[in-house]
């Protein structure tokens, strides 16, 4: 009887200890914080040349560039190589979907993006697409006043005009030779140096002609080819020589004679050039690499990033009266007047251009076009790339005479005549 008691006892504080740890144990596990982990975000994997943006654009013109070096040659489609290698570029962007898909039957907007990014003068004109040329803008002149007026009293009108500006437009194409002996099993390399140059010299072309065009019977200055796209418009030198012009003298000027001339040229443009303008922003001065020398060395030249402001395209954009100066290499050498001179020795001299840049105006029509074609005699494949273009000052494309230049409306001003040290 005693051992089955003791039994029952035993077994009865072994369940107890049993739930007890059980209880324990669930204690244990409510006081313990759950752990808890941020779910990974999920992948997201575009499949169209929209979805990657402007690099995958980029990747389907070299291969554009590519499948047409390969048909010219006689073959159909890519390689292997060719495949695999942009395959691994798309991925990088974040597409991933069969090549060939996605090859666009021409170049996309990346070109005309790359193009514009190359610009220094140029990308500081307002710019806008056009859908064909001979289109017209009716710019109102300011001419709205305000008068003394009673009441019941008839309001005098203004008079104010406006005047009728024409876009025209012209081509540009730049081409460019590969010889077969460069051609190996991948041509994506190569089809991107194609494309590289074409973007450089469509973008040089724009640069040249927005500063030293001229589309008059006889070019400004001498010696320029006439297939040369500084022939389709009139850049900003050839419309300033015609509005109004400073002479820096010719000879090696001091701080104050520079600064007197820089303010004669501000002076000289009035309305479109004052300080007014200048505090908007609307200002620009363009000097080749020796004045930009010269006036660095003035007390009033001023950088922007020493001023603690922003930058432009990339580059800091230094100052002078506050007015942004820009450096370009297509500034040439003159002569006294300003223009290259058929006589060699006349030209030592330099030149600079103050305008209103929101008195001028870019535009384009169309995208981009690339063609090929292959020389069988001389084993070569040529590429070409162009695109159509316009350019104006607004007041200087009237659709009653599209060549005159207004000279009574100074929003372009040219220092002639300046001295290089």
């Amino acid at each position: 009887m005693a051992n089955k008691f003791g039994k029952l006892v035993a077994d009865t504080l072994k369940g107890l200890d049993t739930e007890v740890s059980a209880l324990a144990q669930k204690a244990v596990e409510v006081a313990v914080a759950p752990k808890t982990e941020i779910p990974n975000e999920p992948i997201v994997v575009s499949k169209s040349l929209a979805d990657g943006g402007i690099v995958a654009e980029r990747i389907a013109e070299v291969a554009y560039v590519a499948k047409s070096m390969r048909r010219e040659l006689g073959f159909d489609g890519l390689t292997k190589a060719d495949t695999n290698n942009l395959s691994a570029r798309f991925k990088a962007v974040g597409v991933t979907t069969d090549v060939v898909e996605l090859l666009p039957s021409g170049f996309t907007g990346a070109l005309w993006h790359d193009i514009q990014e190359r610009l220094v003068v140029a990308s500081v004109i307002p710019f806008k697409e056009i859908s064909a040329p001979g289109k017209y803008d009716t710019i109102a002149v300011h001419g709205i006043q305000g008068y003394l007026t009673g009441e019941n009293v008839t309001a005098t009108e203004s008079s104010e005009d406006y005047i009728t500006m024409m876009y025209l437009v012209a081509k540009c194409m730049a081409a460019v030779k590969k010889s077969y002996e460069v051609l190996d099993d991948s041509l994506i390399d190569l089809a991107s140096e194609v494309r590289t140059g074409i973007v450089r010299a469509l973008a040089e072309a724009i640069e040249q002609v927005v500063i030293s065009g001229d589309n008059s019977v006889s070019h400004m200055d001498d010696g320029v080819d006439p297939a040369s796209y500084k022939n389709a418009y009139k850049g900003l030198r050839k419309l300033g020589l015609g509005k109004a012009t400073i002479d820096f003298g010719g000879a090696s000027m001091t701080d104050d004679e520079l600064y007197t001339y820089i303010l004669q040229m501000q002076e000289a443009g009035g309305v479109y050039t004052d300080d007014l303008c200048n505090a908007r922003g609307e200002l620009c001065l363009i000097v080749d690499q020796n004045f930009m020398n010269r006036i660095k060395k003035a007390e009033g030249f001023l950088t922007k990033d020493k001023a603690g402001m922003g930058t432009l395209f990339g580059m800091n954009v230094p100052s002078i009266f506050g007015i942004p100066v820009l450096q370009t290499p297509y500034l040439p050498k003159v002569d006294a007047t300003g223009v290259v001179s058929a006589t060699p020795g006349d030209n030592t001299l330099g030149t600079c251009v103050l305008f209103n840049k929101t008195t001028m105006i870019r535009y384009a029509t169309g995208t981009p076009l690339m063609e090929s074609d292959r020389d069988i005699l001389t084993q070569f494949l040529s590429f070409t790339g162009s695109i159509r273009t316009g350019y104006s000052s607004v007041f200087d494309r009237l659709d009653t005479d599209t060549n005159a230049i207004d000279s009574n409306r100074a929003n372009i001003i040219v220092g002639i005549n300046v001295f290089r040290g």
